[in-house]
């Protein structure tokens, strides 16, 4: 869902993204298309390091980014004790744009 100011929303199946840990499945994210350039430096807390909407091949991830050299690395939060992902940037993976806000489900929906 687009809103003519460059952001929009889209529900992500967060299981297959290395956020897991962060979101809960079918988190909605907003996202700023108009950033797509990864953001280096230091950040004072993993609230404050930006966080991206990468489209993979097959899939898209929510996930903390660095360039290095020809490779985008998806970079996990420490919690969820998943590896850090390597892919050929830019054909493998583009950035989609920014997160810059999430909704989500705290308890799980009673069937």
């Amino acid at each position: 869902m687009r809103d003519g100011t460059g952001r929009f929303a889209a529900g992500v199946p967060v299981q297959q993204g290395v956020q897991s840990d962060e979101h809960r499945p079918l988190s909605f994210v907003q996202i700023d298309a108009r950033q797509r350039k990864l953001s280096a430096g230091t950040w004072k807390d993993e609230f404050d390091r930006p966080i991206y909407f990468v489209e993979l091949r097959d899939e898209y991830v929510c996930s903390w980014c660095e360039l290095r050299g020809k490779n985008l690395l998806l970079i996990p939060s420490p919690q969820s004790r998943e590896p850090v992902r390597q892919l050929r940037f830019p054909m493998d993976a583009e950035i989609v744009g920014r997160v810059t806000a999430v909704t989500m489900n705290i308890t799980e929906v009673a069937k």
